[in-house]
C-alpha cells in the first residue's frame, strides 16, 4: 500500500470514527432532553474513548503526509477531496448537537439553581417561623 492509499484509508477510518461520535452525540441529545443524567454521562465517556482513537488515527495521518512530495500532496488532496467534505459535514453536525446539549444543560442548571434558592429561602422561613421575636419583656410582669 503506497502512502496515498494509506492516507485515503486513514481518512476513511477518520470519517467512520466521526460517524460513530455523531451517533453517540444524537443519543446523548435524546438523553439530555429526557433528563437521563446517567445515560448522558455514559455517552460522554463513550465519546471520549472514540476521540482518543481518532487522535491516534489523525497522528498516523499527519505522519503519512509529512513524507509526501509536492506532486503527491496534490494527488492526495485531489483523491481525498470528497472524504474531506464528508468529514467536515459530519463535524459540523456533531458541533451543532453538542451546542444544543450545552444549551439544554445550561438551562437545566439554571432551573436547578433557582429551585435550590427557593428551597433555601423556604427553609429559612420555616426555621424563623417558630422563633420568639423578642417583643415581650424578659422581666416578670410583677416587677
Amino acid at each position: 500500500m503506497n502512502t496515498i492509499e494509506k492516507i485515503i484509508a486513514g481518512m476513511e477510518s477518520q470519517k467512520n470514527g466521526y460517524l460513530e461520535i455523531l451517533a453517540k452525540a444524537e443519543e446523548q441529545l435524546e438523553a439530555v432532553d429526557a433528563g437521563n443524567v446517567s445515560r448522558t454521562l455514559g455517552l460522554a465517556e463513550e465519546k471520549a474513548v472514540l476521540l482518543d482513537r481518532l487522535r491516534e488515527t489523525e497522528s498516523n495521518l499527519a505522519e503519512a503526509r509529512v513524507g509526501l512530495s509536492e506532486p503527491d500532496k496534490a494527488e492526495a488532496k485531489r483523491r481525498t477531496g470528497d472524504l474531506a467534505i464528508e468529514i467536515q459535514s459530519t463535524l459540523e453536525k456533531i458541533i451543532a448537537i453538542e451546542d444544543s446539549c450545552e444549551k439544554s444543560l445550561r438551562s437545566a442548571k439554571s432551573d436547578l439553581k433557582q429551585k435550590m434558592a427557593a428551597l433555601r429561602e423556604g427553609k429559612a422561613m420555616i426555621k424563623n417561623y417558630g422563633r420568639d421575636d423578642g417583643s415581650e419583656s424578659k422581666l416578670s410582669k410583677k416587677v
